[in-house]
């Protein structure tokens, strides 16, 4: 957390790889969020949502962070 803060006030970006899924990490980054509003979170990958025509969970997780003005998400490439 501390890392995650400096990052913050040096307005360096924080990028965050969700292996196996945003859901296994979504709690722990609504708590960096909350501790640090004003560093940037980049979620790579989608947060290694899919999208599907029947819906994803995981998928909605991801929008859900958008009331987050600081998380942005990277669309290099869909796993």
């Amino acid at each position: 957390l501390a890392v995650y803060r400096t990052c913050g006030k040096l307005n360096l970006p924080v990028g965050i790889m969700c292996f196996k899924g945003l859901d296994k990490h979504y709690a722990d980054i609504l708590r960096l969020i909350a501790a640090s509003p004003e560093t940037t979170l980049i979620i790579d990958h989608f947060g290694f949502t899919n999208l599907s025509d029947i819906g994803d969970n995981l998928f909605n997780l991801l929008l859900s962070l958008a009331e987050y003005p600081q998380v942005h998400v990277k669309i290099s490439a869909s796993f």
